[in-house]
């Protein structure tokens, strides 16, 4: 397993902390790849079509998550099991993680002119997470 730790400090230059009660925090959860389930196999598969198209209507995405909640499971997942491989594929991308105690899941995306679109994630898995960021990607708004 690749854990954060094995990621070079360019990669993670766009991590910003927020200012407030809820701050990015990465105590206790190891990001790297996943294994074994078969929902993780799909949205890898998901992440990795997307590849580095990330950056070309986006200009920021961010994941809002309860670092708790049985509803941000699915967010948790997909974060441990997906963000080095977008990451990598992405490194001058902003990809924000944002987590806060009983906040409801939410996958924001940042388009050009300041237009934003968001996507509620309550309840969904890794897979659902995945085709939510694709069709976020592929959208132009």
């Amino acid at each position: 397993m690749e854990s954060l730790a094995s990621v070079s400090p360019a990669l993670l230059s766009h991590w910003r902390v927020s200012s407030g009660p809820c701050k990015l925090r990465l105590l206790g959860l190891v990001i790297g790849r996943g294994g074994g389930s078969r929902s993780g196999k799909m949205a890898a598969a998901t992440v990795k079509s997307i590849g580095a198209t990330l950056g070309r209507h986006l200009k920021e995405v961010r994941l809002h998550l309860c670092q708790s909640s049985a509803g941000s499971q699915g967010v948790r997942d997909f974060i441990e099991q997906n963000y080095v491989h977008l990451k990598k594929a992405n490194p001058d991308f902003p990809i924000l993680i944002r987590e806060c105690s009983g906040v409801q899941p939410k996958l924001w995306a940042r388009y050009e002119f300041g237009k934003e679109r968001s996507l509620p994630l309550h309840n969904l898995n890794a897979d659902q997470l995945a085709k939510a960021l694709e069709s976020l990607v592929k959208s132009k708004i």
